[in-house]
């Protein structure tokens, strides 16, 4: 979306590989917490919240809802898993 990630800044600034170069940042914006990047936030979403209900489910299992995460920049530990799915009753 046209800017670096501010830990790659950071990185890039503490590494001394910035000397030299000009820095629209200052030093005390390196070492701050970035702000929220409301570009970078919408791009990061993948769909919109869907909207609440005030309906509950009458029965165990007549709503699921579920979640699926993944994948995993890497492997867990002692298996190749990279995804999580997660299940709530709406009950």
């Amino acid at each position: 979306l046209g800017h670096l990630n501010y830990p790659a800044c950071r990185a890039l600034y503490r590494s001394g590989q910035l000397e030299g170069k000009t820095v629209k940042l200052t030093a005390t914006e390196l070492v701050a917490d970035p702000p929220i990047c409301d570009a970078c936030a919408q791009g990061k979403l993948t769909r919109d919240h869907f909207p609440s209900s005030d309906s509950r489910a009458s029965e165990p299992l007549a709503l699921v809802h579920s979640d699926l995460w993944g994948p995993a920049p890497v492997s867990t530990f002692k298996s190749s898993m990279r995804y999580l799915i997660t299940f709530l009753d709406d009950h």
